[in-house]
């Protein structure tokens, strides 16, 4: 955002606000942003539970891990788990993809090692087989959450984490290395972004296929996490400024005049008070760009300053 002027409306003591933006009146309704008064680029995070707003998704039972495929080849490869038994209307939560880097280009867990490598950054070399979870794009929204995400497979010493002291873990577009009951193990990836879990064979109990990969499923906790970015503008209304207002009731006639109503003028030692209630943001070219209203007016005088903290997400 060019943001670059504020202009706050505001209404005098007891009165409605005012129906039209304030003039230029004494202490002055617009003033212009220092470059301190605005954070640029600022990147905040909403994690949600990933499973219909659940955190947690166990298979102690296998209708909740319900998967389904006409394709008998594809089982080999992949197979998608479900929120529940499938039905037409049921949502997808992940594929279980099996992979394997031996037999012939044309089976299916050659065909998803290829895909896999190809599409993956820094596909670990060293891995010719293994298990991939893929979240779709539609439950985790931005990426997966690496601080609530966990993995449970089946098989001693099977507890995934991804490495949260990485120094890549708000990378948007990074990935991870997975721990493995608190060890680092360099041949798994975590990547956020794509929504991707890989894990060699050997760490997942060593599964011969897709269909039976998804029954050493033991308990997956994760989050979606949504990215917003943010510009953060500092309103300071100072003590010599916004103490005035074009609102009809701030002024009266006199011989000819507008002038301050006396109740307004002196009502705080002998100083005119008003209340904040709107904060405008304009461009350079004086065009309005977004309004905000305090959650109620803030009392302003000559005596005192206001802070008012505005937050425009993108």
């Amino acid at each position: 955002m060019a943001g670059s002027t504020i202009v706050i409306n505001t209404r005098s003591s007891g009165l409605v606000s005012a129906g039209t933006l304030p003039n230029l009146l004494g202490g002055g309704s617009f003033e212009t942003f220092a470059a301190d008064d605005v954070i640029t680029g600022y990147v905040g995070n909403v994690a949600t539970g990933l499973f219909n707003g659940d955190t947690t998704l166990t298979n102690t039972n296998p209708s909740d891990f319900a998967d389904y495929t006409t394709d008998t080849e594809a089982t080999q490869s992949y197979v998608t788990v479900y929120n529940e038994d499938y039905t037409p209307v049921s949502q997808s939560f992940f594929d279980v993809i099996y992979f394997s880097n031996s037999g012939s280009n044309s089976s299916a867990p050659k065909r998803a090692y290829l895909q896999l490598k190809n599409y993956l950054d820094s596909f670990p070399s060293a891995v010719q087989n293994g298990v991939a979870l893929a979240f779709h794009r539609e439950l985790f929204r931005d990426r997966l959450d690496p601080i609530s995400f966990q993995l449970t497979a089946s098989g001693a010493g099977n507890n995934f984490r991804p490495d949260i002291n990485s120094s890549s873990i708000y990378a948007l577009d990074s990935y991870l290395y997975l721990m493995r009951d608190g060890q680092l193990e360099t041949n798994t990836r975590f990547y956020p972004s794509k929504g991707i879990v890989l894990i060699t064979g050997s760490q997942f109990d060593s599964p011969t296929s897709a269909t039976n990969a998804v029954t050493k499923l033991t308990q997956i906790i994760a989050k979606k996490q949504e990215v917003t970015k943010s510009y953060i503008y500092f309103v300071r209304a100072k003590n010599s400024k916004f103490n005035h207002s074009n609102n009809p009731s701030f002024v009266s006639a006199s011989g000819g005049q507008n002038k301050i109503r006396p109740s307004i003028r002196y009502a705080d030692n002998n100083s005119p008070i008003t209340y904040i209630t709107t904060v405008g943001l304009y461009n350079d070219a004086s065009e309005l760009l977004a309004v905000g209203k305090v959650s109620n007016p803030i009392y302003k005088s000559y005596a005192s300053e206001a802070l008012i903290k505005v937050k425009v997400d993108f």
